[in-house]
């Protein structure tokens, strides 16, 4: 008899756990639901995609795929900033916080340059993607000043900035050194791994900007300074500067 007991109230216990489980599970795919940034309605994205604003661009927080088409095939979602309006045409999506995989393959598609500066994190497959993105952009001055040429040469390409970016996977890294726009701009690092370090001196575009990291070990100076174009690293303390510049780094901006 005690025995039968003792089973039953194994299973009860059994059962009470398993419902606790369950219960714990959705809680949390609730969680993760409302911490996710949702779509505008149909309606209010062609307000928003109509508006010659950029400032009202950052209401869109998160697409569908089909908006993302949208941003892709029409020409109102094309950004003309600058002087020369022709020169400085940007796909600006700076209030975007989220997006699929499926999405960044879409993005990295785009022609005119490209900027995200919302997104805090990517998966490894969007850096794989967004590698891929090469752009058309070519600034006139780069074209016509010879100064620019032979720092640049004429190697076209857009402009790929990803600001919001605070930490890189090493195979983040390793994707984007094989990106193949004119410039990469991840102005959120504060810090990079050796082999992160490695692997963006391989980067083959013209300009990296990685302004806000702080220091770099002696490993990691002489990588970067394979890269063969510019580098901003304003954000860099003097010893770390010199050591970059000790193994023939070469610096954009004041030095």
């Amino acid at each position: 008899m005690r025995k039968i007991v003792n089973k039953q109230l194994t299973n009860c216990m059994m059962i009470a756990l398993a419902l606790v489980l369950l219960g714990s599970v959705a809680v949390q795919a609730q969680d993760s639901t409302k911490t996710l940034p949702q779509p505008l309605s149909p309606e209010e994205f062609q307000i928003v995609i109509k508006s010659p604003n950029p400032q009202d661009w950052l209401k869109i927080k998160a697409m569908t795929d089909d908006q993302v088409k949208t941003v892709m095939n029409s020409k109102v979602l094309v950004l003309r900033l600058g002087a020369v309006v022709e020169e400085w045409q940007a796909l600006s999506l700076n209030g975007l916080t989220y997006i699929t995989d499926e999405q960044a393959k879409l993005l990295a598609k785009n022609e005119v340059n490209l900027s995200l500066d919302g997104l805090k994190s990517l998966t490894d497959e969007q850096a794989k993607s967004f590698s891929t993105y090469k752009g058309k952009f070519m600034p006139r001055a780069y074209q016509n000043d010879p100064t620019y040429q032979r720092m640049f040469g004429m190697r076209a390409g857009g402009i790929l900035s990803l600001n919001g970016i605070t930490t890189l996977s090493d195979e983040q890294a390793k994707w984007f050194g094989k990106a193949k726009c004119f410039e990469l701009d991840l102005n959120s690092l504060t810090s990079i791994s050796d082999l992160q370090a490695k692997s963006l001196g391989y980067f083959a575009g013209a300009i990296l900007q990685i302004n806000a990291t702080k220091t770099l070990t002696e490993k990691q100076a002489k990588a970067l300074a394979q890269f063969q174009g510019k580098i901003a690293l304003m954000g860099l303390d003097k010893p770390s500067k010199g050591l970059f510049l000790k193994y023939g780094g070469s610096l954009l901006g004041k030095d």
